[in-house]
């Protein structure tokens, strides 16, 4: 072996044991979840699901006169946000149970300890059940872009659109991934642990929304239904807090991200105007919704190993 090539192969095995790719609990881990008929179960009724959901849609867009003049390139964008959003109802259903189970799952049949008289240290333990369950969606991701490619046939999409989505998904299913875990390391029965991440995960698909309409109808009644113009400090605050919320849940950011790319076609900056004829410019939301999801995943991560690592008394 030349010493280049030596150099090389110890510089990847360095990385990838300190990354967790030479970790033996996550191929233990992708072995059992890809083995067996449930893994084909799964993939062929999700591509069934969203191949029916595309046929109805193109069905009923064919029946218009318009289809091939106008209507054309907004299937295109309804084709691409069908799947998006199927992508995502997959991620937020399939990610809390294969991760919610990880740990009280190992409590359960009474191998948690065992497990922590190995030689893997907790981050290991904990990075081995995520990336199995991660890996495992991202296969499940990946089958569906083929179809997704079908809005690229139509017109209307652009490959910004189709990384951002995908960007987002990943870090939605970390972050999913994440809380899953983090509820297990807490919990010892797995169907309480199953139960209170559906839980948490519901209060952002939902309660965040309730929140945002709530705060933007009260605040907004207050600061523009006075006779005088509100201060520019005050909007520009208002924005902010309203931004904010748009971030913490993934359809309401993509949703508006997606309709200031069309409206003004811009993909990182909104640019708002103000009641005294100026403008602020504030961040897209999915860019911060992807910055302020990926610092709780690791914050989750982060809890997560450090009850690992913890001994019970």
């Amino acid at each position: 072996m030349t010493p280049n090539l030596r150099t090389l192969t110890t510089f990847w095995q360095t990385w990838s044991n300190r990354l967790g790719f030479e970790n033996p609990l996550l191929n233990k881990e992708l072995r059992s979840r890809m083995r067996g008929r449930r893994w084909v179960f799964i993939l062929t009724l999700y591509l069934a699901l969203i191949a029916m959901a595309i046929l109805s849609l193109y069905l009923a867009f064919s029946s218009s006169s318009s289809f091939y003049t106008d209507e054309r390139q907004w299937m295109g964008k309804a084709v691409f946000g069908l799947v998006v959003g199927l992508q995502a109802l997959l991620v937020s259903f399939i990610t809390p149970a294969l991760t919610a189970t990880a740990i009280s799952g190992e409590r359960e049949r009474q191998t948690f300890d065992l497990l922590r008289t190995t030689l893997l240290r907790p981050r290991s333990i904990i990075f081995g059940k995520v990336s199995s369950a991660v890996a495992f969606v991202l296969l499940l991701l990946i089958a569906s872009f083929p179809m997704q490619a079908l809005a690229f046939l139509l017109g209307g999409v652009a490959p910004s659109e189709f990384f951002i989505s995908i960007a987002m998904l990943l870090v939605t299913t970390l972050v999913y991934a994440s809380i899953g875990i983090m509820i297990s390391t807490f919990l010892k029965r797995s169907l309480t642990a199953i139960v209170v991440s559906y839980a948490l995960i519901l209060v952002i698909f939902f309660f965040v929304p309730i929140l945002f309409w709530t705060f933007t109808g009260i605040s907004s009644s207050i600061l523009f239904s006075t006779p005088t113009p509100a201060s520019p400090t005050r909007e520009v605050l208002f924005y902010l807090a309203i931004g904010i919320l748009l971030c913490l849940n993934p359809i309401s950011a993509a949703v508006f991200s997606e309709y200031n790319l069309i409206e003004n076609q811009r993909l990182w900056l909104v640019e708002i105007p103000l009641q005294n004829g100026s403008s602020v410019t504030l961040p897209s939301p999915w860019w911060i919704y992807l910055l302020i999801f990926s610092l709780l995943a690791i914050l989750f991560l982060y809890i997560a190993t450090w009850r690992v690592r913890r001994v019970d008394p």
